[in-house]
């Protein structure tokens, strides 16, 4: 009996209170980059050398899908979708500067909450993002299913 009112606890408080806490960081992170939007998009060109057009596609794409993703978590609807594009979000953002710190091109700053907080590319970015991405399998394998019928 013990073990089974952890699981429900987990379930009803933990997973949607995760969920909650990625929207926001989310939410926080897409406002953050469309206030610094030229900063954001310098960053894109010191990773990626792209022209100015298509690093702004891709900050506008960045930006628009973690918005997307920060209200489907905080409103938790289409959770299936939305976990997946944020677990791939984060793989993809820590791939990213993964390779630019083994090209030892990494910037000091990985951009990731545009210029309004300093996030530095360093052991603690790899473990945020390693927990993220957990968070963000626990809520498809748990809150996805809803959205499966």
């Amino acid at each position: 009996m013990g073990s089974e009112n952890f699981r429900v606890t987990i379930k009803r408080i933990l997973l949607p209170s995760f969920r909650i806490f990625l929207g926001c960081l989310l939410l926080i992170s897409s406002v953050s980059k469309f206030i610094s939007f030229s900063s954001f998009i310098a960053t894109v060109q010191t990773i990626f050398p792209l022209s100015q057009f298509v690093s702004t596609l891709v900050a506008i794409g960045v930006i628009s899908i973690e918005l997307v993703v920060a209200f489907s978590f905080v409103l938790g609807i289409f959770l299936k979708y939305s976990s997946i594009a944020a677990t791939l979000l984060f793989i993809l953002f820590t791939l990213v500067m993964a390779n630019q710190l083994f090209l030892g091109k990494a910037p000091d700053d990985c951009g990731c909450f545009g210029t309004l907080i300093s996030s530095p590319v360093d052991t603690t970015f790899f473990l945020r993002n390693g927990i993220f991405i957990i968070i963000s399998i626990m809520v498809f394998s748990h809150e996805g299913r809803k959205d499966v019928k």
